[in-house]
């Protein structure tokens, strides 16, 4: 897909049991990013965005501030290869 770009978050902080994975889904319907968004076993959230850059770019400044009750710490941020995939959902396990 011509001009799209697909990047990985690890969100690390206080971003699970606060809502992060909706809050994130909601967000990137907003910004038309599709992917997907999942917890991760050492407690921080995964997302995969996909999108043009600007797009993925300001979907970014709303995932480095978090839903209401969370607190993100660090966000760690690396470009991963465009797959086209339709929507964006919440899945149960995303390999880091």
């Amino acid at each position: 897909m011509p001009g799209r770009v697909r990047k990985r978050f690890i969100i690390s902080g206080i971003v699970q049991g606060v809502g992060f994975r909706y809050y994130a889904l909601k967000t990137a319907l907003r910004f038309n990013i599709v992917g997907k968004v999942a917890n991760a076993s050492d407690e921080s959230v995964i997302v995969e965005a996909e999108g043009m850059p600007e797009q993925v770019e300001e979907f970014s400044v709303f995932l480095r501030k978090g839903p209401l009750g969370s607190f993100v710490e660090n966000v760690e941020e690396k470009d991963i290869e465009v797959t086209g995939e339709n929507g964006f959902r919440i899945v149960s396990h995303m390999d880091m």
